[in-house]
């Protein structure tokens, strides 16, 4: 817990990481418990995964989800049909997005495994869907992405958590899931996310926790088939069809579009004032969305001037550049080449340039019958009155008395903290834990962090804070915004006041005095990558 805590405030301790992964590999070869198997697919997680998983999670984790995908490929007929290689990127990964991680994939397969007894792999996929629709529905909310557990303890997430949620139980039965992306629509603002399942041989897409009667099928039909890029990001070294828009040593990220529309190539090739092709220029091709030129995919010249992306038949905007030079120009949709010359652009005041940009035309959409539109309806119905069912035992089971006692020494109003609570959803206990201890500070706290932390936030991390807090308070009362909250940005709240206050104990006096003493200890001690870390 405190190596976690260390890793996730600092960013990546370099040395830290890199003696994780000494002490993982060198687990791999002494440790006589493992199997042959055990051993290649642990080492396939430790040799791609991001270098802030090898710090935050103990090996026990990962083995655990090694044992519980080799027990899912055993267990159901399909498990013979997956190649390895899909195998390996699809079921056998334990992470999705950027969510931070828990033993969804266990519950899952213990919760799914007799339901889907029997079933084709196509039958399964759709049952496993309908399955996650009675735990969770959409509703919008911040960017971090929650864990598939806190997600079904709150019943409901946006579509990043939804297809997190679905793709974790798919692969926790041994079917190979990815979770799919258009970054931008093209015909109107917003993006979306869903996910694609392998069948047979076959990849479908589906709406996550929104089941139709069969695959390929999603309220999206439309729009999909409109988009400039659907893509996802492959863990691993993967060599599939797809083309990658970009490839790194631990992981590609994957052109999936045209398994939805049709796609044109649009190659880009940059040249000098000479004529010469420059190598090593960056491109970008830009969808104008939410007012602004949103880069699909940033690629990087060949030796012949050269970048290709497939993509749809919409109009894009493309920059290049290299250095100080520049150039600009509008893609349009039928158009399969543009040229490109870099130089030195000169700023003109109060110009401007007007552009007009097409998204791909409507395409026609397969319908269901009438009969399974109906049929489904029905059975939707009764999943949400599973999950409304489950959602009203949350009032019935919250105990206001643990917290009531300290009302007036906080000097708030009762509904102030039944609001908490009601915010809580699912976590109503561990929020009520909080408040039990009657902390001066609890209210104040809770009153800074995210509605999502009340949802997923664990009640001995937040109490920990409190005590921590004790130790280094804000000095005025306006500043308690900026020193008692827990959260920084995104991320989910750890333990690491108790740890960085002991870790720096002797520091504290230097620290404090010259707050540039803490930057120059992190511009000593810590190296950011991006590249390493890539969800």
């Amino acid at each position: 817990m405190m190596k976690k805590a260390l890793s996730l405030v600092l960013a990546i301790a370099f040395l830290f990481a890199a003696n994780a992964q000494d002490y993982r590999q060198e687990y791999l070869k002494t440790n006589q418990k493992l199997t042959k198997q055990e051993k290649t697919y642990l080492k396939f997680l430790y040799d791609y995964m991001p270098l802030n998983d090898i710090a935050d999670y103990e090996t026990d984790f990962f083995l655990e989800q090694v044992r519980t995908a080799i027990k899912a490929k055993k267990t159901f007929s399909w498990g013979k049909k997956v190649p390895e290689d899909i195998f390996k990127h699809y079921v056998l990964v334990y992470r999705v997005n950027n969510e931070n991680l828990d033993t969804a994939r266990t519950y899952m397969f213990n919760e799914l495994k007799d339901r889907i007894k029997g079933m084709s792999m196509y039958e399964a996929a759709l049952e496993v869907n309908h399955w996650c629709h009675e735990k969770v529905n959409y509703k919008a909310a911040d960017g971090r992405t929650s864990s598939p557990l806190a997600t079904m303890k709150t019943s409901w997430g946006r579509c990043g958590e939804e297809s997190t949620f679905t793709v974790t139980a798919l692969r926790s039965v041994g079917i190979p899931a990815r979770q799919c992306y258009t970054p931008r629509w093209a015909h109107t603002d917003d993006n979306h996310a869903w996910v694609e399942v392998w069948i047979d041989g076959k990849w479908y897409y589906l709406g996550a926790c929104e089941p139709e009667p069969e695959l390929n099928f999603a309220w999206f039909d439309a729009p999909v088939k409109r988009a400039m890029m659907v893509h996802t990001t492959v863990f691993g070294k993967y060599n599939g069809k797809e083309q990658k828009n970009y490839e790194a040593d631990l992981y590609s990220k994957i052109n999936l579009l045209s398994n939805y529309t049709a796609t044109k190539k649009l190659s880009v090739i940059v040249k000098d004032e000479n004529g010469n092709p420059i190598e090593g220029a960056k491109v970008e091709y830009g969808l104008y969305n939410y007012a602004e030129y949103y880069p699909l995919a940033t690629l990087t010249t060949n030796k012949e001037g050269k970048t290709t992306l497939e993509t749809g038949f919409g109009d894009l905007m493309i920059w290049a550049s290299k250095g100080d030079l520049t150039a600009q120009a509008k893609a349009e949709g039928t158009q399969e080449t543009l040229n490109l010359t870099l130089k030195k652009q000169q700023f003109v005041p109060n110009t401007s340039m007007t552009y007009v940009l097409y998204p791909p035309v409507a395409k026609s959409i397969d319908s269901l019958t009438q009969e399974q539109i109906s049929a489904n309806a029905i059975r939707l119905a009764f999943e949400d009155s599973i999950r409304t069912a489950y959602i009203n035992t949350f009032a019935a089971n919250r105990n206001s008395n643990r917290w009531i006692k300290h009302l007036n020494t906080w000097n708030v109003k009762q509904e102030v903290v039944e609001d908490f609570i009601n915010r809580s959803w699912g976590n109503y206990d561990e929020i009520e834990k909080v408040l039990e201890s009657g902390d001066e500070n609890a209210v104040k706290m809770l009153s800074l962090v995210y509605d999502k932390d009340l949802r997923d936030g664990n009640a001995e991390i937040l109490l920990s804070h409190l005590k921590a807090y004790k130790n280094y308070p804000a000095k005025e009362e306006a500043l308690v915004e900026w020193v008692l909250n827990p959260r920084i940005q995104l991320e989910k709240i750890t333990p690491y006041r108790e740890y960085l206050q002991e870790y720096f104990k002797d520091y504290a006096q230097q620290f404090t005095f010259c707050p540039q003493t803490i930057a120059d200890w992190i511009n000593s001690n810590i190296k950011i990558n991006n590249t390493d870390n890539y969800y």
